[in-house]
């Protein structure tokens, strides 16, 4: 447009002297609009004509006939320019475009305006309120369907209420004055809200046009960003094929050995990246997708991207393609990873941790598997660093770790759960053999010496077993059998394996009780202190004293 636009009722009007680009653009959008509605107004106008000629028709009627004729052709010519331009995107149109559109309202509106001068003044009174009802729906209908050519729908109106006024007039009757007002005043409301509808139209296209503006500012920026950032956007054809690349995504695709021209989503993450079902099944079904992230490579060259992209809708909501970013994550991937493996593993020996070790039992305990807990405890580790310093005592826990990794078999967790106390969890599937056989196993194995800087040292170890079985109710007694059987194979002398059983249970308890008890009584003076003399027998003199505790 040659200038601001006008923002009163009048802006309505521009579009028939306006030769703007932008002014162009808004009378195709017009008269497509329009174009959608022709099909369901032309056959509206057929069906009506072919009412009011049933009703009419009473032989020889050649006005009648004549009239239909011309609004039934008109109707069908209608159609035939609907199916010769619907296929046919309109980017642009022209005044005269416009001008044509109006003749077209003007010739429909002379033609139901017509009908009253015609049918309405000598027919029967049921006959009047019929022809009196489709007039004024055809006025109302045609005006609002017209509404974006203003016009096309002022024409339109004037020429049928104009009809109207003269077959009330003709009657000679003067109760139809009143409707004559009425029938003015209601073209008046149509022309109104058909000024109203256009007016609101141009105002959203343009808001509209101003969204696209900004969309191409953006997308400007966002180029600029891609330049300068690490991510970088991409965009493709419904086949898949890059539409829009920049020198990010082709480094992107040279650091994994691939070119960009080679590349089709999303046939190529089916076939290079690890993981990328997800990726390719969300695409397949047409959905937007957020921060998938795939594995490109393998080993150390390995990648890692995550993807996000939404479909770009054609006419139809058909999917024309897909535009999304694409962001290299691998340095925030491993340090994930080695987050998730110091949460996982000790950091000594490689082997499980406390929190994995748990974990892993109180699924097997939920799941109701069978097998056993070893808690392992090195026997006279303390006296190695005490000796020889932390340094060697760490080499040595390393080397214990390798010789309990080399004792697992399938099914089986090692795990150190801090200082020199280690555990082994075996879930029993197949032939592992008998547990004490494997424990005593892990104990000739720990016994033998190591040998660290040169120097040869033994460390020993002890085993208590708990089994997993249906008296084990929760993890924290899981934990407790295996420390009592511990504890009952350090005081029986080292270097052995017990089995944890009722008995021991029984004993733990008694001792607690009994120190429970001695807690209680000193508190409450129920222990009494008494000194006896101790005598010589031949002389009876007093040699000593000794102190009880009643």
């Amino acid at each position: 447009m040659t200038g601001a636009p006008d923002s009163g009722w009048r802006s309505v009007f521009h579009l028939y002297s306006d030769a703007g680009a932008d002014m162009a653009r808004l009378r195709a959008a017009h008269l497509t609009q329009v174009l959608r509605l022709s099909p369901a107004l032309m056959l509206a106008n057929v069906l009506a004509v072919s009412l009011t000629f049933w009703v009419l028709w009473q032989g020889a009627d050649w006005p009648l006939l004549g009239w239909a004729i011309c609004l039934v052709v008109g109707s069908l010519l209608g159609l035939r320019g609907w199916w010769l331009a619907r296929q046919r995107q309109r980017s642009q149109a022209s005044i005269r475009a416009m001008h044509r559109a109006t003749w077209h309202g003007v010739l429909m509106g002379l033609g139901w305006g017509a009908a009253p001068l015609l049918f309405f003044p000598g027919a029967p009174g049921p006959v009047q309120v019929m022809i009196a009802g489709l007039v004024t729906g055809i006025l109302a209908a045609g005006g609002l369907v017209l509404a974006t050519l203003p016009w096309a729908s002022v024409a339109f109106v004037t020429a049928v209420c104009l009809g109207a006024l003269g077959a009330m007039l003709r009657t000679g009757n003067a109760m139809f004055w009143p409707v004559c007002g009425l029938m003015v005043a209601y073209s008046c409301v149509v022309v109104a809200a058909a000024i109203a509808i256009c007016r609101q139209s141009l105002e959203l296209r343009r808001a509209r046009s101003e969204q696209e503006r900004q969309r191409q500012v953006v997308s400007l920026l966002l180029r600029d960003f891609e330049d300068n950032a690490s991510d970088a956007l991409w965009e493709c054809d419904a086949k898949g094929h890059l539409v829009r690349r920049s020198a990010r995504l082709e480094s992107f695709f040279v650091d994994v050995g691939h070119r960009v021209d080679d590349v089709r989503f999303p046939h190529w993450f089916r076939l290079h990246a690890k993981d990328a079902s997800a990726l390719v099944a969300t695409w397949a079904m047409g959905h937007w997708f957020r921060d998938m992230k795939v594995q490109i490579g393998e080993g150390e060259a390995a990648r890692w991207w995550t993807l996000s992209a939404r479909p770009i809708h054609g006419d139809g909501q058909r999917t024309v393609g897909w535009r999304g970013v694409i962001s290299d994550v691998t340095e925030s991937h491993r340090f994930e990873q080695q987050l998730r493996l110091q949460a996982e593993q000790d950091g000594l020996t490689g082997l499980a941790n406390r929190r994995s070790l748990l974990q892993a039992a109180q699924a097997a305990l939920a799941a109701g598997r069978k097998g056993w807990l070893m808690s392992i405890d090195l026997d006279h580790f303390k006296l190695i660093n005490d000796t020889f310093g932390h340094t060697f005592g760490d080499e040595v826990l390393r080397e214990v770790g390798l010789r309990l990794s080399a004792q697992t078999v399938p099914g089986d967790l090692a795990a150190r759960l801090g200082g020199d106390e280690f555990a082994m969890l075996c879930i029993c599937h197949g032939d592992q053999g008998p547990p004490m056989d494997r424990a005593q196993d892990l104990i000739d194995q720990l016994s033998t010496p190591v040998h660290v800087r040169g120097k040869r040292l033994h460390v020993g170890a002890s085993v208590g077993l708990a089994p997993l079985d249906v008296t084990v109710h929760d993890l924290e007694s899981l934990l407790v059998n295996a420390d009592l059987a511990l504890y009952d194979a350090k005081r029986a002398g080292r270097g052995r394996a017990v089995v944890y059983g009722p008995a021991l249970g029984e004993a733990s308890r008694r001792m607690s009780q009994i120190e429970v008890a001695l807690r209680d009584g000193l508190r409450n003076g129920q222990f009494h202190l008494h000194f006896q003399p101790k005598a010589e027998a031949l002389t009876l003199r007093t040699i000593g004293v000794e102190a009880l505790m009643r």
